[in-house]
């Protein structure tokens, strides 16, 4: 009678079968197994269906003898059940050993399934003893009994595989062990000195300005350390920020790239040495976290507000030429200090009502905008005054020697920044009695405000370099907005559609 092959059969989003090798409670047929496979994929499920097939067609009863399958699910699926109730060889054995002075292994007899032949197979045993246990002819039953041998032999091969590999894991494990131990002892007496002679002789950023700031931050805040004689092995998250508090960070942005500089200094040290680290596994800074400069700007503005400056307050009071232009094109065309201190007297196209101002980053790039009229008769004045013929590839607002205002600094020194005249100009205004805080920020404040407040919005975002949504978050008085903007009364009745 041909052998009954067991396949699966899907249907409903269920896959159904019989087990070839578990039976169910009669013991007369294979255990009844379904599960759902609505969520595969059609490419997953043909490959499920292949694969639990060629399963169910081979028969395997370890994982070992498996095939190699893609549908993890079809093997688990197969063999889940056949884990469950240990399914072994169905034959039960009873055997006599021949060699004289070994005791036969002791079999189970009263279960249907035998254990496996233990390494205690090591006589010469009688085949025709077995056949007989077995009631098969001779060929099968020698069969079935060197399948069972190559089965046990396969099984001590590989426990002695894996207590070699047992053993060598657990040397190397010691060994790792050691050395992670020396090198944590060395890591502890490291003096916080060295650590700081291998960052400025190793530590590399992308520029070389940032390299020096990065550095300088450094050592402002840990040199103190050092020289208490500090290792690195004592540092602690709460004594980093206290250095960096002990330095007096002039605002809350230079505390912020303080702290960034000093986490970089303990993640340079625990980098590997192949990259100039030092390979310390301990990183006392690595929960630091500075705050973010827009977190720092949000917080600002919740609690100072957005503060402004009319420039026609300063105009009325104040005398001098050049600064009375200054405070013109920083209030009635809303520029920033850096573009003021690089415009040339060719960008001021008078006749047009029009100023070029140069790019923020580099001077070839040129913005047009109209500023308000307001700003002709200060920059006309200021041109004509006693000992001022200047040519049109001259700076408009030089310093009193000629030379720009403005200073390099940053990464790889594209960022301008204007110290001395953002100084200059807030002792002016401040010698009038209109505040010396923040004063070319609180004119391009009024500019913004001022321009969204007339329904300017949009050239207000062209002309002033920005997004809008930068204007909105910076720059943008709204209790200005609100008191200019002229909203029209509703009628009191609704309007019916027509």
């Amino acid at each position: 009678m041909p052998k009954t092959i067991c396949t699966v059969s899907i249907r409903d989003g269920k896959a159904y079968f019989r087990h070839p090798l578990v039976k169910d409670k009669a013991g007369d047929r294979g255990l009844a197994i379904q599960r759902g496979i609505a969520r595969l994929t059609p490419e997953d499920l043909g490959r499920f269906e292949a694969d639990l097939n060629q399963l169910l067609a081979l028969k395997p009863r370890t994982r070992v003898e498996s095939p190699h399958l893609r549908s993890a699910l079809a093997v688990e699926l197969y063999f889940e059940p056949l884990e469950k109730t240990r399914c072994e060889p169905e034959v039960s054995i009873t055997v006599r050993n021949t060699k004289p002075g070994k005791p036969p292994p002791k079999l189970p007899e009263s279960t249907p399934h035998a254990q496996t032949l233990l390494g205690e197979l090591g006589g010469a045993w009688d085949i025709v003893d077995f056949q007989e246990a077995l009631s098969l002819p001779a060929p099968e039953a020698r069969s079935q009994l060197t399948k069972a041998l190559q089965r046990i032999l396969f099984l001590e091969d590989n426990l002695d595989k894996v207590a070699r590999e047992r053993d060598a894991y657990k040397d190397r494990l010691e060994g790792l062990e050691r050395r992670v131990g020396e090198q944590s002892q060395a890591e502890r007496e490291t003096p916080l000195s060295s650590c700081l002679a291998h960052f400025e002789a190793s530590f590399r950023a992308k520029s070389e300005p940032e390299t020096k700031e990065a550095l300088r931050r450094v050592k402002q805040a840990l040199t103190p350390l050092a020289e208490k004689g500090v290792r690195y092995g004592d540092l602690t998250r709460r004594m980093l920020l206290r250095a960096v508090a002990a330095t007096k960070p002039v605002s809350a942005f230079e505390r912020s790239k303080r702290e960034a500089a000093v986490r970089r200094f303990c993640n340079f040290l625990c980098s590997p040495t192949e990259d100039d680290g030092l390979g310390f596994k301990k990183n006392p800074a690595a929960s630091i976290q500075p705050e973010a400069v827009s977190a720092i700007q949000h917080r600002k503005r919740q609690e100072e507000g957005i503060a402004t400056l009319d420039p026609r307050l300063v105009l009325a009071k104040g005398k001098d030429p050049y600064w009375r232009a200054v405070i013109a094109v920083l209030g009635f065309a809303g520029l920033r200090l850096s573009e003021l201190a690089r415009l040339r007297w060719r960008s001021v196209r008078q006749q047009e009502e029009v100023l070029e101002v140069p790019g923020k980053k580099t001077g070839q790039s040129l913005r047009c905008m109209r500023p308000f009229p307001n700003v002709w008769a200060h920059l006309k004045e200021h041109r004509a005054s006693p000992g001022r013929k200047p040519a049109p590839d001259e700076l408009v607002f030089p310093k009193p020697d000629g030379k720009t205002w403005i200073v390099q600094k940053g990464k790889d020194g594209r960022q301008e920044y204007c110290p001395a005249l953002s100084s200059a100009l807030s002792d002016y205004v401040g010698t009038l009695g209109l505040g010396a805080e923040k004063t070319a920020l609180r004119l391009r404040r009024w500019w913004t405000s001022t321009m969204k407040t007339r329904g300017l919005g949009e050239q207000e975002r062209i002309f002033g370099g920005h997004t809008r949504q930068t204007a909105d978050d910076f720059y943008l008085d709204t209790l200005q907005l609100a008191k200019g903007s002229k909203i029209p009364a509703l009628p009191d009745k609704p309007e019916q559609g027509k």
